[in-house]
């Protein structure tokens, strides 16, 4: 009926109108860390007993969400000599140092990083201690006075041979 008084409240209603509602999604984005200069297969690190090594440089992470933890497996297997500085967040490299004292089997290692809400991130490397072999050949003449004995070696050496009669 016109003029009702549902008329009247119907009207108010239309008059009033309608909100409308867009559901949205509110959130945000994952960061997860990463090792950005990572090479696809893992970098090997070759030692001799007894001569100092470079440091080994094992980069921070970039991105995650902080805080960031590291774990470097297995850490109790470095070589003897040899020791392990973390990365510290995303700012400050880690380092594997020293002088490594006895032959080592090469062993792969997996440095990991954690971020707060469990992202992660690996690199691997492998680092491997020996012992260089050095063959003498018997001799074989004499060029300008001294004897010349042909030497083989087992890889390159990372320090000068030297050489004592021990007649």
């Amino acid at each position: 009926m016109a003029g009702s008084e549902d008329d009247a409240a119907e009207e108010q209603v239309c008059a009033t109108g309608v909100t409308t509602f867009s559901p949205f999604a509110v959130g945000y984005a994952n960061a997860v860390p990463t090792f950005a200069d990572a090479p696809p297969e893992p970098q090997r690190y070759d030692y001799d007993v007894d001569v100092a090594i470079a440091p080994v440089v094992l980069p921070a992470a970039t991105g995650g969400d902080a805080p960031l933890s590291y774990a470097l497996t297995p850490q109790d297997a470095l070589p003897a000599g040899l020791t392990y500085t973390a990365p510290v967040g995303t700012t400050t490299d880690g380092t594997i140092g020293g002088t490594p004292s006895a032959s080592y089997p090469a062993t792969t290692y997996t440095l990991a990083v954690t971020d707060r809400d469990g992202d992660r991130a690996t690199l691997t490397f492998i680092i491997a201690v020996e012992r260089a072999r050095v063959t003498v050949a018997a001799a074989r003449g004499q060029e300008g006075g001294a004897v010349v004995f042909p030497v083989t070696l087992s890889r390159p050496l990372t320090r000068p041979l030297r050489w004592a009669d021990r007649n």
